[in-house]
């Protein structure tokens, strides 16, 4: 069986919420549940979440540390990491840069809850916006997959170009997307935004922030970019503009785990 990895830190203000929601999630998807602690000196998280009667491993080493050391020594094949808010440091825009550089080595998609995790979240809506980026086909495997797993509706947002050659593109990729989850029974609809692809991914966002039990399936960024020293990567302004939406993010890579629809 597959597993969910949960990483907790230590300055987490929930872990038990996290915990719990964690066997949930991983209940409903049919993953194995994993938890570790991360940056835990002297295991002193581990040791106290342990006394409260949860099963969790501990670590010492730092975030990256220990999702490398998991991805690489688990001995269950890893097929999603869960982390809270906390982890990514969003009020330091160097560390949140870091954190978004690492996880693009992922091979799994990675979700990002909020900083208030609602332990009873139950995702009954599935936004997704398709603008024509690299990593969007993988993402709508997941999304299937989640929208199976909660009979969830999903939406899809997509724009509308004015250069022939970028819609063209774009249509071929929304009857991918489209095709792909006509094999699933739940309900999925696309909204049409007459706009850019930036403006899509606002009203996607803006969708998501407004409905109670959603989740919002991104492609992560490829690549690194000079003025993310300045301004963080996309990712960053997506957590901030969210709300209470956990995120889940899909790299863009050909080698990237799949789930089995």
């Amino acid at each position: 069986m597959s597993a969910l990895l949960v990483i907790l830190s230590h300055k987490e203000s929930q872990p038990k919420s996290i915990v719990e929601l964690g066997r949930r999630l991983a209940g409903i998807l049919n993953f194995k549940p994993l938890f570790t602690t991360c940056d835990d000196k002297n295991l002193h998280f581990q040791k106290q979440l342990i006394k409260e009667g949860y099963d969790v491993s501990g670590s010492e080493e730092t975030f990256f540390q220990t999702l490398k050391w998991q991805t690489e020594h688990a001995d269950t094949e890893l097929s999603l990491v869960m982390v809270s808010q906390s982890l990514v440091h969003l009020e330091k825009r160097f560390k949140a840069t870091r954190f978004f550089t690492q996880c693009r080595m992922l091979k799994i998609p990675y979700l990002i809850l909020p900083e208030k995790p609602d332990v009873s979240w139950n995702p009954q809506q599935i936004f997704f916006p398709v603008c024509g980026r690299e990593g969007e086909k993988e993402a709508s495997a997941w999304c299937l997959s989640w929208s199976r797993a909660y009979n969830s509706e999903l939406t899809i947002f997509h724009p509308e170009f004015k250069n022939k050659e970028s819609q063209r593109r774009l249509k071929q990729l929304l009857r991918f997307t489209t095709r792909l989850l006509d094999h699933s029974d739940n309900a999925c609809k696309t909204m049409k935004c007459v706009t850019s692809k930036k403006e899509t991914i606002k009203t996607a966002v803006k969708n998501a922030q407004i409905t109670p039990n959603s989740l919002l399936i991104m492609p992560a960024t490829r690549l690194n970019s000079p003025e993310y020293v300045f301004t963080g990567p996309p990712e960053l302004k997506l957590l901030k503009q969210r709300g209470n939406t956990p995120i889940l993010f899909v790299n863009p890579r050909h080698d990237l785990y799949l789930p089995c629809n």
